[in-house]
């Protein structure tokens, strides 16, 4: 009450500057490898594909494949194989 009284509605807004926490956030280029390896190999599990980019240098856990995966509403097999019928009709 203090607060609106001496500055109005203003004086009540948050003015925090904080940037968004975006914690376990991925590095774009990582998450870019882990769609690629995914689309090529949809048979590829979670554990495949981290232990394949791995090989490869890019250090990424199996859960964190998982949470790229869930993001793009990859988790399971079946997206890909609708994406592949539309792409390879006779």
């Amino acid at each position: 009450k203090e607060a609106y009284e001496e500055g109005g509605e203003a004086a009540l807004q948050e003015l925090t500057r904080r940037k968004p926490n975006r914690r376990n956030r991925i590095a774009d280029h990582i998450e870019e490898a882990v769609l690629k390896l995914s689309e090529d190999f949809p048979a590829y599990g979670q554990t495949r594909v981290a232990n394949e980019l791995n090989k490869q240098g890019i250090t990424i856990s199996p859960g964190g494949v998982r949470c790229v995966l869930m993001r793009h509403n990859l988790h399971n097999f079946k997206p890909w194989e609708s994406q592949r019928r539309e792409a390879s009709s006779w």
